[in-house]
This record gives C-alpha cells, structure tokens and sequence, in this order.
C-alpha cells in the first residue's frame, strides 16, 4: 500500500494509504482519480474545499505547496494546478520559472498575469482557455510554448452523414498578449482557435 503525508501549519504530520488519499483529497470517485492520474495531473479532482488551510503535502515522493487554491512543486518555480473554480485575477509568483500541465485547464480566472522569470508554459496548461472572455499576460522572459497550450474544446455533431465542429463564441472576448517581437515564439496561437494573440514588443 503506497503511503503519502499531509501537513499544515495548525496540525501535526500525519500518515495515511492511498484510499484515504483518494477519498480524502480527491473526488469520491476512485476510478476518476485514477484516470486523471494516468493522465499526467492527478490534481484535477482536487477537493480544495475541504483542505483550504493546508499549506505542504506529499504524494509519491514529491512535495507540494498549496496557497490561495494554487499548488506549487516544493520551491515554488512549477505551477502544478490551478483551482478552475477560482475567480477574478491571478498574479504569478516571481520564483515561477514553468506552468504545468493542464494547469490552467477549464480556468474561470478573468485577469492573469505571468511573472517576469517565467521561462515555459507546457501542454495544454490553457486548455479551454477561450470558453469564456479573459486574459493572460506573458512576459518576454518566456522562450517556449507548447504548440496545444491554449488548446480550444470543440464540440462535434453528426451532420447528413458527415462531421461538423460546432462551438458558440458569441460576446467571448480571449486575449493573449505577450511581450516580445512579434512571431517571436512559434505556433502562435498554441491551438486556440478564437482567443486573440496580441504582441507588444518590449525595448531594451
């Protein structure tokens, strides 16, 4: 039975299986946990509303910093998974160097604001990013972009024998704007299919 620790600020350290880990942290749904885990975010079932005061925990080895329904890898320069519940603006970190996977899929942030210091934005870290009107803002220390980082859901339908994407974005207003040359990072818009790319090149 694999183990993993929790810890917060108010609490000791205590030890628990990986039942109590599922059940605990996660959604009920054990096999949902376990999909995502296959995945590659196994945080995407997170119940932050029940651990809203922890501040440290560990899973598999790792640890993990939890603030203001964010997690981080131990010393804060990997975004690991946002809270897609989380609301209203967000402001990077300065220590943040990489945004993970599916970090900010499905976000329902309207304002985010990258740090200067970042450097990657990994696959399908914006997944669904323009489902609704909101921003983010790269700064011109980033060098990569996955080519699906802002990967656009799209909704099939069956028409008269053939396949049909169909997705209304009607009044949906999603900006990217980075600061740096234009076409200066590849595969602009990394998979968006409506969100605007706006370049503000940056002196000096």
């Amino acid at each position: 039975m694999k183990n993993f620790i929790l810890s917060d600020k108010k609490t000791k350290i205590v030890r628990y299986d990986m039942n109590a880990y599922i059940t605990g942290l996660f959604a009920t749904d054990e096999t949902a946990a376990e999909k995502h885990s296959d995945d590659g975010n196994i945080f995407e079932n997170f119940d932050f509303t029940k651990f809203k005061k922890i501040d440290v925990f560990y899973h598999n080895g790792n640890q993990y910093q939890i603030e203001n329904e964010v997690i981080y890898n131990s010393d804060k320069t990997t975004l690991v998974y946002c809270n897609p519940e989380k609301e209203g603006e967000f402001t990077a970190p300065n220590s943040l160097k990489n945004i993970g996977y599916k970090a900010f899929s499905r976000t329902n942030l309207s304002y985010i604001v990258l740090n200067n210091g970042l450097e990657t934005i990994g696959e399908k870290a914006f997944e669904r990013f323009d489902d609704i009107s909101h921003t983010v803002v790269i700064p011109k220390t980033v060098s990569y972009i996955s080519s699906n980082a802002f990967r656009t859901f799209v909704h099939w339908h069956s028409m008269a024998g053939s396949m049909k994407a169909v997705q209304d974005h009607n009044g949906i207003n999603a900006n990217i704007i980075i600061y740096n040359d234009k076409d200066s990072i590849s595969g602009a818009p990394w998979g968006s299919r409506f969100a605007d790319v706006i370049w503000r090149p940056v002196m000096g």
